[in-house]
């Protein structure tokens, strides 16, 4: 599923019925917030985000940081 560039973000997401990984990408020059309610017909009752590089994991209730001209994906739990 994906929902249409915003603000020179882009999000999709792959699921299945045992996982769903969402990637962020961000094109623009400066970092950006993402608003966690836009996507929360596929997020909702998963409260983490987990980076699949980094291992950091996110709270999906709050704003996300995405920074500058990066990728980042994550595992949703």
């Amino acid at each position: 599923m994906h929902f249409a560039p915003f603000d020179g973000v882009y999000v999709y997401f792959r699921y299945n019925s045992e996982k769903v990984v969402m990637v962020v990408l961000n094109k623009k020059n400066s970092e950006v917030s993402l608003d966690m309610k836009r996507f929360e017909e596929i997020i909702k009752g998963k409260p983490t985000g987990v980076n699949v590089i980094t291992g950091e994991a996110k709270s999906l209730s709050n704003p996300l940081t995405v920074q500058a001209k990066s990728a980042q994906v994550f595992e949703i739990k």
